[in-house]
Protein backbone atom coordinates (compact mmCIF):
# COMPACT_ATOMS: atom_id res chain seq x y z
CA UNK A 1 0.00 0.00 0.00
CA UNK A 2 1.74 3.30 -1.09
CA UNK A 3 1.17 5.65 1.98
CA UNK A 4 2.62 9.20 2.94
CA UNK A 5 3.74 6.61 6.04
CA UNK A 6 5.08 3.54 5.69
CA UNK A 7 3.40 0.62 7.08
CA UNK A 8 5.67 0.97 10.06
CA UNK A 9 5.20 3.64 11.23
CA UNK A 10 1.16 3.38 11.38
CA UNK A 11 0.47 3.98 15.11
CA UNK A 12 -3.08 2.61 14.12
CA UNK A 13 -4.63 0.11 11.90
CA UNK A 14 -8.28 2.39 11.42
CA UNK A 15 -9.07 6.08 12.18
CA UNK A 16 -13.07 6.72 12.61
CA UNK A 17 -14.73 9.95 13.28
CA UNK A 18 -18.14 10.38 15.58
CA UNK A 19 -17.90 13.53 17.58
CA UNK A 20 -19.60 14.19 20.62
CA UNK A 21 -23.11 15.09 20.92
CA UNK A 22 -24.46 18.14 22.98
CA UNK A 23 -25.42 17.28 26.32
CA UNK A 24 -29.10 19.11 25.95
CA UNK A 25 -29.89 17.08 22.07
CA UNK A 26 -33.24 15.65 23.08
CA UNK A 27 -35.09 14.42 19.88
CA UNK A 28 -37.41 11.35 19.89
CA UNK A 29 -36.63 9.88 16.08
CA UNK A 30 -32.85 9.70 16.81
CA UNK A 31 -31.10 7.22 18.85
CA UNK A 32 -30.21 8.41 22.60
CA UNK A 33 -26.66 8.99 21.60
CA UNK A 34 -28.03 12.17 19.36
CA UNK A 35 -27.41 13.22 15.94
CA UNK A 36 -23.87 12.64 15.74
CA UNK A 37 -23.86 9.01 16.44
CA UNK A 38 -26.79 8.92 14.11
CA UNK A 39 -25.25 10.63 11.17
CA UNK A 40 -21.91 8.67 12.06
CA UNK A 41 -23.97 5.85 12.31
CA UNK A 42 -22.46 4.84 15.99
CA UNK A 43 -24.79 1.59 16.01
CA UNK A 44 -22.99 -0.27 13.34
CA UNK A 45 -19.84 1.20 14.20
CA UNK A 46 -20.00 -0.76 17.33
CA UNK A 47 -21.31 -3.75 15.66
CA UNK A 48 -18.35 -4.27 13.09
CA UNK A 49 -15.91 -3.23 15.98
CA UNK A 50 -17.42 -6.42 18.32
CA UNK A 51 -16.20 -8.46 14.84
CA UNK A 52 -13.34 -7.13 14.90
CA UNK A 53 -10.03 -9.41 15.70
CA UNK A 54 -6.63 -8.20 15.54
CA UNK A 55 -6.54 -4.68 15.17
CA UNK A 56 -6.64 -1.34 16.39
CA UNK A 57 -8.60 1.77 15.82
CA UNK A 58 -8.82 5.36 17.09
CA UNK A 59 -12.12 7.02 17.64
CA UNK A 60 -11.85 10.29 17.46
CA UNK A 61 -14.49 12.82 19.26
CA UNK A 62 -15.85 10.29 21.98
CA UNK A 63 -12.91 10.23 24.91
CA UNK A 64 -15.63 9.74 27.32
CA UNK A 65 -15.99 6.23 25.87
CA UNK A 66 -14.01 2.99 27.56
CA UNK A 67 -13.06 1.41 24.20
CA UNK A 68 -9.78 0.13 24.63
CA UNK A 69 -10.33 -2.53 26.87
CA UNK A 70 -13.52 -4.11 25.01
CA UNK A 71 -12.68 -3.44 21.01
CA UNK A 72 -8.80 -2.41 21.23
CA UNK A 73 -9.96 0.95 19.91
CA UNK A 74 -8.49 4.11 21.69
CA UNK A 75 -10.66 7.59 22.24
CA UNK A 76 -9.65 11.26 21.63
CA UNK A 77 -11.65 13.95 22.37
CA UNK A 78 -12.08 16.68 19.23
CA UNK A 79 -9.44 17.34 17.47
CA UNK A 80 -7.71 20.51 15.87
CA UNK A 81 -7.56 19.81 11.86
CA UNK A 82 -3.79 19.88 12.29
CA UNK A 83 -3.71 16.93 14.75
CA UNK A 84 -6.58 14.85 12.60
CA UNK A 85 -5.06 15.19 9.90
CA UNK A 86 -2.15 13.56 11.49
CA UNK A 87 -3.70 11.13 13.35
CA UNK A 88 -5.04 9.75 9.98
CA UNK A 89 -1.79 9.71 8.00
CA UNK A 90 -0.89 7.22 10.82
CA UNK A 91 -3.44 5.11 10.38
CA UNK A 92 -3.94 2.55 7.91
CA UNK A 93 -7.27 3.15 6.57
CA UNK A 94 -10.36 5.46 7.39
CA UNK A 95 -13.59 3.98 8.45
CA UNK A 96 -16.47 4.86 7.24
CA UNK A 97 -19.57 3.26 8.31
CA UNK A 98 -22.29 6.67 7.79
CA UNK A 99 -25.44 6.39 6.22
CA UNK A 100 -26.83 9.71 6.28
CA UNK A 101 -23.68 11.83 6.66
CA UNK A 102 -23.49 12.07 2.65
CA UNK A 103 -20.21 12.73 1.14
CA UNK A 104 -17.82 13.54 4.29
CA UNK A 105 -15.10 15.51 3.82
CA UNK A 106 -13.29 12.79 6.10
CA UNK A 107 -13.32 10.77 2.82
CA UNK A 108 -11.63 12.71 0.41
CA UNK A 109 -9.27 14.42 2.76
CA UNK A 110 -7.91 10.96 3.72
CA UNK A 111 -7.30 9.86 0.29
CA UNK A 112 -5.46 13.19 0.08
CA UNK A 113 -2.61 11.58 2.74
CA UNK A 114 -3.06 8.69 0.65
CA UNK A 115 -4.75 6.54 3.46
CA UNK A 116 -7.45 4.21 2.20
CA UNK A 117 -11.04 3.97 2.87
CA UNK A 118 -13.30 1.00 4.05
CA UNK A 119 -16.75 2.44 3.22
CA UNK A 120 -20.26 1.90 4.44
CA UNK A 121 -21.92 0.97 0.54
CA UNK A 122 -24.94 2.37 1.76
CA UNK A 123 -23.93 5.69 2.14
CA UNK A 124 -26.13 8.21 0.68
CA UNK A 125 -22.88 9.88 -1.13
CA UNK A 126 -19.37 10.04 -1.44
CA UNK A 127 -19.54 6.12 -2.87
CA UNK A 128 -18.04 7.42 -6.19
CA UNK A 129 -15.16 7.86 -4.19
CA UNK A 130 -14.46 4.62 -3.98
CA UNK A 131 -13.07 1.96 -6.26
CA UNK A 132 -9.95 -0.44 -6.64
CA UNK A 133 -7.50 2.20 -6.12
CA UNK A 134 -8.84 3.89 -3.50
CA UNK A 135 -10.56 1.15 -0.50
CA UNK A 136 -13.39 -1.40 0.12
CA UNK A 137 -17.01 -1.13 0.88
CA UNK A 138 -19.04 -3.68 3.54
CA UNK A 139 -22.50 -3.03 4.13
CA UNK A 140 -22.93 -4.56 7.89
CA UNK A 141 -21.03 -5.85 10.50
CA UNK A 142 -21.24 -9.32 8.60
CA UNK A 143 -18.81 -8.24 5.75
CA UNK A 144 -17.20 -5.72 7.97
CA UNK A 145 -14.33 -8.58 8.73
CA UNK A 146 -13.73 -9.78 5.18
CA UNK A 147 -13.80 -5.81 4.02
CA UNK A 148 -10.97 -5.06 6.60
CA UNK A 149 -8.91 -8.10 5.52
CA UNK A 150 -8.93 -6.90 1.89
CA UNK A 151 -7.92 -3.40 2.95
CA UNK A 152 -5.38 -4.34 5.27
CA UNK A 153 -3.86 -6.91 2.43
CA UNK A 154 -4.25 -4.55 -0.74
CA UNK A 155 -2.38 -1.97 -2.51
CA UNK A 156 -4.32 1.28 -3.05
CA UNK A 157 -3.41 5.00 -4.21
CA UNK A 158 -5.81 6.74 -3.60
CA UNK A 159 -3.87 9.88 -3.61
CA UNK A 160 -3.42 9.44 -7.25
CA UNK A 161 -6.25 8.77 -8.04
CA UNK A 162 -8.05 12.06 -6.14
CA UNK A 163 -5.54 14.20 -7.99
CA UNK A 164 -6.18 12.50 -11.23
CA UNK A 165 -9.91 12.82 -11.19
CA UNK A 166 -10.32 16.03 -8.33
CA UNK A 167 -7.13 17.77 -8.26
CA UNK A 168 -6.82 21.03 -8.71
CA UNK A 169 -5.94 20.78 -12.67
CA UNK A 170 -9.17 18.48 -13.46
CA UNK A 171 -11.30 20.78 -11.18
CA UNK A 172 -9.72 23.85 -13.15
CA UNK A 173 -10.85 22.38 -16.17
CA UNK A 174 -14.08 21.27 -15.48
CA UNK A 175 -15.19 24.52 -13.38
CA UNK A 176 -13.53 26.60 -16.79
CA UNK A 177 -16.10 24.33 -18.87
CA UNK A 178 -18.87 25.00 -16.86
CA UNK A 179 -18.24 29.35 -16.73
CA UNK A 180 -17.73 28.81 -20.69
CA UNK A 181 -21.09 27.45 -20.90
CA UNK A 182 -22.48 29.49 -18.69
CA UNK A 183 -21.23 32.92 -20.36
CA UNK A 184 -20.25 31.72 -24.09
CA UNK A 185 -19.05 35.50 -25.37
CA UNK A 186 -16.86 36.03 -22.44
CA UNK A 187 -13.16 35.53 -22.61
CA UNK A 188 -11.91 33.54 -19.58
CA UNK A 189 -8.23 33.25 -20.88
CA UNK A 190 -7.48 34.70 -16.97
CA UNK A 191 -9.60 32.62 -15.63
CA UNK A 192 -7.59 29.36 -17.62
CA UNK A 193 -4.56 30.30 -16.46
CA UNK A 194 -5.77 30.36 -12.65
CA UNK A 195 -7.70 27.31 -13.10
CA UNK A 196 -5.03 25.75 -14.93
CA UNK A 197 -1.93 26.50 -14.02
Amino acid sequence: MDSCLPAKDKIADFTYVCLPDGEDYNHDDRPADGWQAWNRNWELAQKCFDRMEDITGILVGREMLDCEDRWNVTTTDYLKWDEYKELVAASRFLFVPNVYDASPRVITEAMAMNVPVLMNRNILGGWKYINRNTGEFFTNENDFWPAVQRIMTGEYYPRSWIDLNYGRLPSGRRLHKFLRTLFPFKEFEDCEMAFLG
